[in-house]
């Protein structure tokens, strides 16, 4: 059983995309992304470089005992919700509760420091573990906007959109 104070989150800065990158060389980890091809280092550098300076994203990193396992974070933030993201790049480390109990911090920094009404997601209709993960939270199935239509275009057919309210949020803690 792992303890919940052995997982930690903290600002991603970009000397931690090295490691992002060999994790996004995994097909595994891709696949459940729906990523097709395998990043090059200027885009994903230059992916970062932008991401970091958005002020509609906020990004972490995943540490287990100090050690980064992961990434998570929130996109498309406005004054009311934000859409979570989550994976545990680190191969060893997956399928042992680890991205709930990171999940579960990142769920309290998007209703604690931003003050969001609603958190949503977006997962891949195949990804059983993480929808399981997300139900553990609370997330409920929700319909798909016409925003999340043009963001996702062709690929929306894949995905299952979830949202948690921030008041179900506390009435479940």
């Amino acid at each position: 059983m792992v303890k919940e104070n052995a997982i930690s989150l903290s600002n991603f800065e970009l000397y931690d995309a090295q490691k992002t990158f060999l994790w996004l060389h995994d097909n595994v980890l891709r696949e459940l992304f729906a990523m097709q091809d395998k990043p090059d280092w200027e885009t994903h550098l230059n992916y970062f470089k932008k991401t970091l300076n958005d002020s509609t994203q906020s990004v972490y990193k995943i540490n287990y005992n100090d050690k980064h396992i992961g990434n998570c974070g929130f996109k498309y933030i406005t004054k009311l919700t934000g859409e979570l993201w989550i994976y545990i790049g680190e191969q060893n480390h997956r399928g042992k509760g680890l991205g709930l109990l990171a999940c579960k911090k990142l769920v309290e920094i998007g209703f604690s420091k931003f003050n969001f009404e609603r958190i949503f997601l977006h997962v891949l209709k195949k990804n059983i573990p993480a929808i399981k993960m997300y139900k553990k939270l609370n997330f409920q199935e929700t319909f798909e906007s016409e925003f999340d239509k043009l963001i996702w275009k062709e690929r929306i057919k894949d995905n299952i959109k979830m949202e948690l309210l921030n008041m179900e949020y506390k009435n479940a803690i």
